[in-house]
């Protein structure tokens, strides 16, 4: 039997809002740019709430990640500030990051979504990881932060009932190892990775057709 133990707690309303697209607008937001050290520096130094740079391949997603006050702050806005539907990607306010890592246990990315398909933009291409083959292609998150990168592996792809709080930064161990045994027991895929309530988590989270349903992808910290 696999070691399951991990997180959950602190529902809040943004986290069980953010993340549905319903019109069909561009993404005028999607970045062209590649990232590398010097870039992120230079975003940073632009706008300090610029922390990181997410990339997943397969996904198209290559761009920078925000840490603003709130979770509506980066919602419906381009990374330039413009307004725009589809919004940035974003770690929770609640997590905490001193400008270099991440420092919670459990870290909470959000991104938009339309619907359940994964050919739509954003973090509707996440829901290619329900396929087992290209799970198996793309295994890792590469989020680059300020000290330097950092790889995590993906241990589920699952749908989750919001009433099930898995955004708490530090969350208590028997939560954490009730909510990541759902994580595992309920994934798309089983992709065969050990986790434990040692690990430090990253969640990247979306809406479904289902109002009251996320889908997550969870990862563990490798290096």
């Amino acid at each position: 039997m696999k070691k399951i133990f991990l997180a959950a707690a602190l529902a809040l309303f943004t986290a069980f809002s953010v993340g549905c697209v319903e019109k069909d607008l561009p993404d005028s937001s999607i970045s062209s740019q590649q990232s590398s050290p010097s870039i992120l520096q230079q975003r940073n130094r632009e706008n300090p709430d610029i922390i990181g740079w997410l990339t997943i391949e397969g996904c198209e997603i290559n761009n920078p990640l925000f840490h603003g006050e709130d979770n509506e702050e980066y919602l419906r806005v381009d990374e330039n500030g413009n307004g725009n539907i589809w919004g940035c990607y974003f770690l929770d306010y609640i997590n905490s990051t001193d400008g270099k890592k991440l420092n919670d246990q459990v870290n909470i990315i959000y991104g938009h979504s339309k619907g359940d398909d994964p050919e739509e933009k954003k973090f509707s291409k996440l829901k290619r990881y329900k396929d087992r083959d290209f799970a198996a292609r793309h295994p890792n998150i590469s989020l680059e932060l300020l000290e330097g990168m950092t790889t995590w592996q993906i241990f589920a792809a699952t749908d989750i009932p919001v009433s099930i709080d898995y955004i708490d930064p530090a969350p208590d161990r028997e939560e954490l190892g009730r909510t990541l045994e759902y994580m595992l027991d309920n994934s798309y895929v089983d992709f065969e990775v050990d986790v434990s309530t040692e690990d430090q988590i990253l969640i990247l989270s979306t809406c479904t057709s289902d109002e009251d349903v996320r889908f997550i992808i969870a990862a563990k910290l490798v290096k």
